[in-house]
Protein backbone atom coordinates (compact mmCIF):
# COMPACT_ATOMS: atom_id res chain seq x y z
CA UNK A 1 0.00 0.00 0.00
CA UNK A 2 1.49 3.47 -0.71
CA UNK A 3 2.06 5.71 2.03
CA UNK A 4 0.96 9.57 2.37
CA UNK A 5 4.38 11.51 2.70
CA UNK A 6 3.77 14.28 5.59
CA UNK A 7 5.86 16.86 7.13
CA UNK A 8 7.57 17.93 4.04
CA UNK A 9 9.58 21.03 4.32
CA UNK A 10 9.55 22.95 1.22
CA UNK A 11 12.58 24.68 0.01
CA UNK A 12 12.65 28.49 -0.83
CA UNK A 13 12.69 28.52 -4.39
CA UNK A 14 9.40 25.25 -4.26
CA UNK A 15 7.66 28.04 -1.95
CA UNK A 16 8.06 30.96 -4.27
CA UNK A 17 7.10 28.79 -7.02
CA UNK A 18 4.15 27.15 -5.15
CA UNK A 19 3.08 31.04 -4.59
CA UNK A 20 3.87 31.71 -0.97
CA UNK A 21 5.38 34.77 0.18
CA UNK A 22 8.06 34.22 3.08
CA UNK A 23 7.02 36.49 6.01
CA UNK A 24 4.10 37.72 4.82
CA UNK A 25 1.26 38.02 7.88
CA UNK A 26 -2.60 38.67 7.14
CA UNK A 27 -4.15 42.02 7.44
CA UNK A 28 -5.81 41.06 10.99
CA UNK A 29 -2.22 40.27 11.94
CA UNK A 30 -0.93 43.66 10.80
CA UNK A 31 -3.33 45.54 12.56
CA UNK A 32 -2.78 43.82 15.84
CA UNK A 33 -0.41 46.95 16.75
CA UNK A 34 -3.70 49.51 15.90
CA UNK A 35 -5.10 51.02 18.71
CA UNK A 36 -8.46 49.06 19.91
CA UNK A 37 -9.55 52.05 22.38
CA UNK A 38 -9.04 55.81 23.34
CA UNK A 39 -11.11 58.54 24.61
CA UNK A 40 -10.38 62.40 23.29
CA UNK A 41 -12.18 65.64 23.68
CA UNK A 42 -13.52 67.82 20.45
CA UNK A 43 -14.93 71.39 20.96
CA UNK A 44 -18.65 71.77 20.09
CA UNK A 45 -19.35 75.19 17.51
CA UNK A 46 -20.48 76.47 21.40
CA UNK A 47 -17.10 75.97 22.30
CA UNK A 48 -17.97 73.44 24.89
CA UNK A 49 -15.88 70.55 25.30
CA UNK A 50 -17.12 67.02 24.75
CA UNK A 51 -15.68 63.58 25.31
CA UNK A 52 -15.35 60.71 22.52
CA UNK A 53 -15.54 57.08 23.06
CA UNK A 54 -13.60 55.12 20.31
CA UNK A 55 -13.98 52.03 19.70
CA UNK A 56 -12.04 49.45 17.12
CA UNK A 57 -14.35 46.80 15.77
CA UNK A 58 -12.38 45.54 13.05
CA UNK A 59 -9.96 46.81 10.01
CA UNK A 60 -12.85 48.68 8.11
CA UNK A 61 -15.02 48.73 11.23
CA UNK A 62 -14.81 51.80 14.04
CA UNK A 63 -17.62 53.21 16.19
CA UNK A 64 -17.31 56.90 18.02
CA UNK A 65 -19.35 57.73 20.50
CA UNK A 66 -20.00 61.26 21.51
CA UNK A 67 -21.20 61.50 25.34
CA UNK A 68 -23.18 64.24 26.61
CA UNK A 69 -24.54 66.53 25.56
CA UNK A 70 -24.73 64.80 21.92
CA UNK A 71 -24.87 61.40 23.19
CA UNK A 72 -24.22 60.04 19.72
CA UNK A 73 -22.75 56.90 18.07
CA UNK A 74 -21.21 57.40 14.19
CA UNK A 75 -19.90 54.65 12.95
CA UNK A 76 -16.83 54.94 10.32
CA UNK A 77 -16.28 52.07 7.70
CA UNK A 78 -13.31 52.44 6.30
CA UNK A 79 -9.66 51.79 7.19
CA UNK A 80 -7.93 53.94 9.78
CA UNK A 81 -4.42 54.69 10.01
CA UNK A 82 -3.16 52.84 13.35
CA UNK A 83 -2.12 55.92 15.48
CA UNK A 84 -3.89 58.01 18.59
CA UNK A 85 -3.69 61.10 16.28
CA UNK A 86 -5.34 59.57 13.30
CA UNK A 87 -8.25 58.49 15.42
CA UNK A 88 -8.63 62.20 17.03
CA UNK A 89 -8.43 63.74 13.40
CA UNK A 90 -11.55 61.17 12.47
CA UNK A 91 -13.75 62.15 15.44
CA UNK A 92 -12.88 65.53 14.82
CA UNK A 93 -14.11 65.19 11.19
CA UNK A 94 -16.99 63.11 12.36
CA UNK A 95 -17.98 65.97 14.77
CA UNK A 96 -19.96 67.62 12.10
CA UNK A 97 -22.35 64.28 11.57
CA UNK A 98 -23.04 63.83 15.50
CA UNK A 99 -23.82 67.32 15.85
CA UNK A 100 -26.40 67.47 13.39
CA UNK A 101 -27.72 64.16 14.82
CA UNK A 102 -28.12 65.79 17.92
CA UNK A 103 -29.77 68.82 16.57
CA UNK A 104 -32.43 66.88 14.53
CA UNK A 105 -33.10 64.74 17.81
CA UNK A 106 -33.88 67.97 19.77
CA UNK A 107 -36.14 68.99 16.99
CA UNK A 108 -38.05 65.83 17.63
CA UNK A 109 -38.30 66.24 21.43
CA UNK A 110 -39.48 69.87 20.58
CA UNK A 111 -42.20 68.10 18.51
CA UNK A 112 -43.58 65.69 20.94
CA UNK A 113 -47.32 65.89 21.73
CA UNK A 114 -48.05 67.05 25.53
CA UNK A 115 -49.63 64.24 27.61
CA UNK A 116 -53.40 64.95 28.81
CA UNK A 117 -53.73 67.51 31.45
CA UNK A 118 -54.97 66.10 34.81
CA UNK A 119 -57.95 67.99 36.24
CA UNK A 120 -55.73 68.24 39.43
CA UNK A 121 -52.73 69.51 37.84
CA UNK A 122 -51.30 72.95 38.59
CA UNK A 123 -50.28 74.96 35.80
CA UNK A 124 -46.39 76.20 34.99
CA UNK A 125 -45.62 79.42 34.41
CA UNK A 126 -43.54 79.13 30.90
CA UNK A 127 -43.51 83.06 30.40
CA UNK A 128 -45.39 84.73 27.87
CA UNK A 129 -48.56 83.11 26.52
CA UNK A 130 -48.94 80.58 23.49
CA UNK A 131 -51.51 79.00 22.77
CA UNK A 132 -51.80 75.43 22.09
CA UNK A 133 -52.13 75.43 18.74
CA UNK A 134 -49.53 77.71 18.40
CA UNK A 135 -47.20 75.73 20.29
CA UNK A 136 -48.13 72.75 17.71
CA UNK A 137 -47.91 74.84 14.38
CA UNK A 138 -44.23 76.53 15.29
CA UNK A 139 -42.78 73.15 17.56
CA UNK A 140 -39.29 72.52 16.62
CA UNK A 141 -39.10 76.18 14.39
CA UNK A 142 -36.34 78.56 15.43
CA UNK A 143 -36.77 81.95 15.91
CA UNK A 144 -34.57 85.86 17.20
CA UNK A 145 -35.70 85.87 20.83
CA UNK A 146 -35.39 88.24 23.72
CA UNK A 147 -34.20 86.37 26.65
CA UNK A 148 -34.90 87.96 29.86
CA UNK A 149 -32.45 87.47 33.27
CA UNK A 150 -34.69 84.99 34.13
CA UNK A 151 -33.98 83.05 31.66
CA UNK A 152 -37.85 83.77 29.66
CA UNK A 153 -37.75 84.05 25.89
CA UNK A 154 -40.33 86.12 24.06
CA UNK A 155 -40.22 85.83 20.56
CA UNK A 156 -39.61 88.97 18.66
CA UNK A 157 -38.93 87.61 14.95
CA UNK A 158 -40.25 84.97 12.59
CA UNK A 159 -40.82 80.92 12.83
CA UNK A 160 -37.54 79.49 10.79
CA UNK A 161 -37.27 76.05 9.79
CA UNK A 162 -33.62 75.96 10.88
CA UNK A 163 -31.18 77.78 13.58
CA UNK A 164 -29.51 79.25 10.62
CA UNK A 165 -32.33 81.23 9.11
CA UNK A 166 -32.87 83.18 12.97
CA UNK A 167 -29.23 83.69 13.01
CA UNK A 168 -29.35 85.57 9.59
CA UNK A 169 -32.04 87.29 10.54
CA UNK A 170 -30.65 88.99 13.77
CA UNK A 171 -27.35 89.62 11.76
CA UNK A 172 -29.47 91.35 9.28
CA UNK A 173 -29.67 94.68 11.91
CA UNK A 174 -33.47 93.75 12.00
CA UNK A 175 -33.21 94.62 15.70
CA UNK A 176 -31.16 96.95 16.06
CA UNK A 177 -33.14 99.38 17.26
CA UNK A 178 -33.55 97.24 20.94
CA UNK A 179 -31.77 97.84 23.69
CA UNK A 180 -31.04 95.73 26.70
CA UNK A 181 -30.69 95.83 29.93
CA UNK A 182 -30.69 93.93 33.12
CA UNK A 183 -29.18 90.95 31.52
CA UNK A 184 -31.50 90.87 28.24
CA UNK A 185 -29.87 89.50 25.00
CA UNK A 186 -30.99 88.49 21.59
CA UNK A 187 -30.61 85.08 20.78
CA UNK A 188 -32.38 82.11 18.74
CA UNK A 189 -35.31 80.16 20.52
CA UNK A 190 -36.78 76.67 19.71
CA UNK A 191 -40.41 76.19 20.21
CA UNK A 192 -41.44 73.55 22.73
CA UNK A 193 -44.51 71.89 21.83
CA UNK A 194 -45.28 70.24 25.01
CA UNK A 195 -44.06 73.03 27.36
CA UNK A 196 -45.88 75.83 24.68
CA UNK A 197 -43.01 78.40 24.97
CA UNK A 198 -39.97 79.38 23.82
CA UNK A 199 -36.55 78.28 24.95
CA UNK A 200 -32.73 78.32 23.97
CA UNK A 201 -32.00 75.44 21.54
CA UNK A 202 -28.87 73.13 23.10
CA UNK A 203 -27.65 72.49 19.77
CA UNK A 204 -27.00 75.46 18.36
CA UNK A 205 -24.23 78.91 18.93
CA UNK A 206 -26.56 81.58 20.68
CA UNK A 207 -26.32 84.82 19.24
CA UNK A 208 -24.52 87.66 19.68
CA UNK A 209 -26.49 90.67 21.71
CA UNK A 210 -27.03 93.50 19.11
CA UNK A 211 -24.59 96.27 20.01
CA UNK A 212 -26.00 99.24 21.93
CA UNK A 213 -26.86 102.43 20.21
CA UNK A 214 -25.82 105.42 22.34
CA UNK A 215 -29.03 107.50 20.62
CA UNK A 216 -31.29 104.92 21.53
CA UNK A 217 -33.40 104.76 25.00
CA UNK A 218 -32.73 101.86 27.65
CA UNK A 219 -35.25 99.39 28.33
CA UNK A 220 -36.34 99.52 32.00
CA UNK A 221 -36.68 95.82 32.18
CA UNK A 222 -38.49 92.52 31.90
CA UNK A 223 -42.13 93.89 32.42
CA UNK A 224 -41.16 97.22 30.32
CA UNK A 225 -40.02 94.87 27.38
CA UNK A 226 -43.04 92.93 27.69
CA UNK A 227 -45.51 95.31 27.49
CA UNK A 228 -43.58 97.05 24.15
CA UNK A 229 -44.19 93.46 22.31
CA UNK A 230 -47.23 91.55 20.55
CA UNK A 231 -48.29 88.72 22.35
CA UNK A 232 -47.16 85.68 20.32
CA UNK A 233 -50.26 84.82 18.98
CA UNK A 234 -50.18 88.23 17.16
CA UNK A 235 -46.86 87.91 15.76
CA UNK A 236 -46.83 86.48 12.25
Amino acid sequence: MPRTLKGITLTEAEKTQAGYTPGARTSSSRDDTAPKEHCCTVRLPEGKPCQVNYRRLWAQSHEFFYQEPLCQTIYFGAPLKGSFAAIEAKAQELLATAYRKAQEAERKQMCHKPPPKSSAAKEKDNGPYMSAGNAEQMAGKYAPCIKNKSGVLIRVGRARDTPEEARAEIASGRFKSYRFSDGQALVVGICNRQAQCWQEPQFVASAKPVAEDEDEQDLAGEEELENQLPDEDDLE
